[in-house]
């Protein structure tokens, strides 16, 4: 066990992720300017900082942004400050997207690659992690926080960072690398080039395990990236992330996270350098007013929207994925020949569809059984989803306890329900009373997705936000 992970850290800080890829590093050399294999120095003062392109790209790979940085030495969680001088004599100047100078102070600086300064770290103090691990940031002077918040005025948007080992007895060591990204177009992959919205998710929290017990904690920077150091021994590590407030599904009211890729992944140390995960997601917020009522799809507003989608409408209110959704019509009867509503597929025209639809979906439920009821609500659900103002990925505040629901997995639910032989006898007195108390809990849920289009009404549907959702880091659950 390397480390004990705190149950508070430092300040957490409110931020929104950048807007925008942000180029350069920073990274741990010798004094030469040169990489050490695994991050492993010898001894406190051997290592430098360098900032501008990466150890690993070419000098006309783009930089640091211009301007005056701050850097600080941490332990791996950034809980601790590890840095004993003050934050003016740790300052260096960014030109031409590589560190140029040191302001002021007695940090050594020698040249360093790209045509760059390196600085001495030192001084620092010992980190507390067994294993002798440190982190450097460095951040621009205006994103630093006089007030200490994030991590000792050093918030994870702003920052770029690195880990490194000083020890001269350790094994050599591997360096884990992954990243946290935002998923916008949900296919499980980082591919900004294609998508500008896929941006780094900095701040995130993501943890390192070994046979099941936590080993270390670290947070993503402005790249989306984090990093560990471990013995290079061929050892098996479990790398996982962990969202602000938790991920949907875990039961955790308020929770607004979807991993799009999983959660965890198991990696090797077993040279210099290690690829962890990438892990992409998406957060969500409420969408209000979008929804629209059974009333709204047999009326001429409805209709012309189905007219732009036929037959497509007909075939999302029969099938849906795997599965028969099997609706039902307002009639008392075990025999799903009669009682299952379909729409007309083609060769019937539209118009002959719709018409049918229309008097089925507004039929007067007091005539039918809870399975109707139930159809004609999930039948508009399904329509708000696939082809009115839902057109997204879905999520539902079903009980209006902040923990919100899949709506595919609602739709699936619902035809599961439907699909039951004693269905079509969920009438008063028609012998089925719990399955029919069942059906109308359903039946809320549908009900309540469609009447959000009133904005008086509680909104419960939820889409994708267009970039990362604000949230404070550093964080735990």
């Amino acid at each position: 066990m390397h480390m004990p992970v705190r149950a508070a850290i430092v300040a957490a800080a409110f931020f929104t992720p950048g807007f925008a890829q942000t180029p350069g590093a920073a990274y741990p050399t010798a004094k030469t300017g040169d990489p050490v294999h695994g991050n492993q120095f010898a001894q406190d003062v051997d290592v430098y900082l360098a900032g501008g392109p990466g150890p690993l790209a070419s000098c006309a790979a783009p930089g640091l942004p211009d301007g005056h940085y701050y850097f600080q030495v941490t332990d791996p969680t950034g809980a601790m400050l590890l840095s004993t001088d003050t934050i003016g004599e740790r300052e260096v100047v960014v030109t031409g997207g590589v560190i140029a100078q040191h302001v002021t102070g007695s940090h050594v600086v020698f040249d360093g690659p790209c045509g760059s300064k390196v600085v001495q770290l030192m001084p620092f103090a010992a980190t507390p992690f067994v294993g002798n691990e440190y982190t450097v940031w460095l951040t621009p002077v205006g994103a630093y926080d006089p007030q200490l918040t994030g991590f000792h005025g050093f918030q994870s948007p702003s920052s770029r960072t690195d880990n490194f080992k000083v020890d001269r007895t350790a094994p050599l060591q591997s360096v884990i690398t992954g990243s946290a990204f935002f998923d916008h177009n949900e296919d499980g992959v980082w591919n900004p080039g294609i998508d500008a919205a896929e941006l780094p998710i900095p701040g995130w929290r993501v943890e390192i395990l070994r046979n099941g017990v936590l080993d270390g904690v670290s947070y993503t920077d402005a790249t989306g990236r984090y990093v560990f150091l471990r013995d290079r021994d061929d050892s098996s590590w479990t790398i996982r992330e962990i969202a602000p407030g938790g991920f949907v599904g875990d039961g955790v009211s308020g929770a607004i996270w979807v991993a799009k890729t999983p959660r965890s992944a198991v990696v090797v140390t077993n040279d210099d350098n290690v690829d962890g995960p990438a892990f992409g997601n998406i957060s969500f917020e409420v969408k209000p007013g979008l929804g629209r009522s059974k009333g709204f799809w047999h009326n001429q507003n409805g209709r012309a929207i189905l007219a732009q989608h036929d037959p497509q409408w007909r075939t999302a209110l029969t099938t849906r994925a795997d599965y028969t959704l099997n609706l039902r019509r307002p009639i008392v009867s075990t025999d799903p020949a009669v009682s299952i509503f379909r729409p007309l597929p083609p060769p019937a025209t539209f118009d002959a569809a719709h018409a049918d639809f229309a008097e089925w979906i507004v039929s007067d439920p007091t005539l039918g059984h809870a399975g109707f009821i139930l159809s004609s609500q999930l039948a508009a659900s399904i329509l708000n989803h696939d082809f009115g103002f839902m057109q997204f990925t879905i999520y539902v505040d079903v009980h209006h306890d902040g923990l919100l629901q899949s709506f595919e997995e609602l739709v699936e639910h619902a035809a599961g329900l439907l699909s039951s032989p004693t269905v079509g006898l969920t009438v008063p007195g028609g012998g089925v009373d719990e399955e029919r108390e069942h059906i109308f809990y359903c039946i809320n849920e549908f009900s309540g997705i469609n009447n959000s289009g009133d904005l008086a009404q509680p909104q419960v549907v939820f889409g994708p936000t267009p970039r990362p959702k604000a949230f404070a880091s550093p964080y735990v659950l």
